[in-house]
Formats: structure tokens, C-alpha cells, sequence
């Protein structure tokens, strides 16, 4: 999920190459369908710009379907993720 997220994030980020820096942690939730549930930054020490720039992307990439096992895994669905990037 953090490789597909980071995907689509990093040529947005890579607009502005002169504003990157700090770190960035992201928690959010995935339905089976593969939705982004309630994404928000939990932790940073990067700037506003590159915390919106995250949100902003992260609300619209398209996940595949959640396999049957993880959901089994996880004993519930939504299924809660976070995670972290740093910039330098």
C-alpha cells in the first residue's frame, strides 16, 4: 500500500523538490473495496505544503480489492495502515 501511495505521491512532491524535507507519517483505514478511509497525518516535521500535498493524493489513489485473507487476517474490516516518509 505505502509503495502504491508513494507512487502517485512522489511526482507531486517532485514539482517542488526545493520544498521537501522532514519526515511525514500517515494513518489511515482500507475498505475491501480498496477505499481510503479517513487518511490524516499523525506526525511531522515537514511543512504545511508538503502535508497537503500528501493528503491531497492520498485521498485519491485507487487501491486494489483487499484479498479475502487479510480481511480474514485482520479479523475486521476497515483495515487500519500507517505510514512513514521521509525527505530530504
Amino acid at each position: 500500500v505505502g509503495a502504491i501511495i508513494l507512487k502517485a505521491l512522489g511526482p507531486e512532491l517532485a514539482k517542488h523538490r526545493e520544498r521537501l524535507g522532514g519526515a511525514l507519517k500517515v494513518s489511515l483505514f482500507i475498505n475491501r473495496q480498496g477505499h481510503i478511509q479517513n487518511p490524516k497525518i499523525v506526525s511531522t516535521s515537514s511543512n504545511r505544503w508538503v502535508q497537503d500535498t500528501a493528503l491531497r493524493v492520498v485521498r485519491t489513489v485507487n487501491l486494489p480489492q483487499m484479498p479475502k485473507e487479510v480481511i480474514a487476517e485482520q479479523g475486521h474490516e476497515p483495515v487500519h495502515f500507517e505510514v512513514q516518509w521521509t525527505f530530504k
